[in-house]
This record gives structure tokens, sequence and C-alpha cells, in this order.
């Protein structure tokens, strides 16, 4: 039973036997002083009839307190994982336009985003729900990563010529694994 009914039984007990008391000493024609201690009593019923009724009233109020504050971090984990998600398709569609970048020998620009793309499997791999799945895979792609962005350097800076198919076959590989991180977190809405 809810305590605001338990609370609802409580007052009406009280009232009516305030009522019931009041009658009786009416009808029996009681003298003044029994009425004012009858009253006395009634004003004793109803500050206890308060106490009870502000007690609730702060139990009812920390309660909710507690569920809009669960509610709120609830909110504010989703909206950061959006964020994620949102820098997940967003680096997707970067790497996807490595192929015009490595035609026109812009290695400047696939050195940045394939850093991007190892910040986001760092933030991947911390994530308990989307590292589940994609645990094996994660690690030997930071790894790639990491080799490429050295090659990508090196053919930048001193103008070697880099294996474009291994680069590329990475590249894929990332996207890939981009593509079931988002599908991880749109269907799981965290």
């Amino acid at each position: 039973m809810k305590l605001r009914t338990i609370v609802t039984h409580i007052f009406v007990i009280i009232l009516a036997t305030v009522v019931l008391v009041l009658l009786y000493n009416w009808t029996n024609k009681a003298s003044w002083e029994s009425w004012s201690q009858w009253l006395s009593i009634g004003g004793t019923v109803a500050s206890v009839y308060g106490i009870i009724l502000s007690l609730y009233q702060i139990y009812h109020l920390n309660s909710t307190t507690e569920a809009i504050q669960q509610e709120l971090k609830n909110k504010s984990e989703k909206t950061n994982s959006f964020l994620s998600y949102g820098d997940l398709e967003r680096l997707e569609q970067n790497l996807r336009t490595m192929t015009s970048y490595l035609k026109d020998k812009q290695y400047a620009m696939i050195e940045y985003q394939l850093q991007e793309a190892k910040k986001i499997l760092f933030e991947i791999s911390s994530n308990i729900t989307i590292k589940e799945v994609v645990e094996g895979e994660i690690e030997s792609l930071i790894q790639n990563i990491g080799i490429d962005i050295s090659n990508v350097t090196e053919a930048r800076t001193s103008g070697i010529t880099i294996n474009q198919k291994v680069l590329l076959e990475h590249n894929n590989s990332i996207i890939t694994l981009l593509q079931k991180a988002s599908t991880i977190l749109k269907h799981n809405e965290i």
C-alpha cells in the first residue's frame, strides 16, 4: 500500500474520531472544561497529522529528486554517445575521401585522417558495449594505423612511394569497423 493511501486513511480515522468525540460531548451537554480538553486533543491530533503529512512530502520530494537525477544521468550518457556516433559517421565519410587524397598525394591530409581514426579507435576500445563486438579487430587496426601513419609521414617528408593498396585495405577495414560501431550505438541507444 502506498504511503499516500496510508496517510489518507489515518487522516480519515482521526477526523472521524474528533467528530464522534465532539458529537458525544454535545449530546451529553458536557461542561466547557471538557470541551476545551477535547479541542486540545483535536489540536494535538491535527498537529500529528501535519507532521505526518510533512514527512510524507519530504519523502516524496527526495524520491522524485533521485529519479530526476538518474534520468538526467541517463540522458547525459545518451547524449555523449550520440556525439560519439556523430564522430564515427564523420570519420567514416572522411576516410572515404582518402582515395582522392592518395591520387593527389596530399599526405598531410591522409596523416591527419589516420591520426583521427587512431584516436576514435582508442575511444571505441574503451567503450565496453562496442569493444565486446570488435575486440579482436581493433588492436590489429590500431597497430596497422600506426604503421600507415609512419609510412605516410615518411612519404611526406622524404618523398618515398607508399603501398597504396595496403593503405586502402587498412582504410576499408577501419570503415567496416566504424560501421559496426555505429550500428551498435544506434541499436543500443547508448
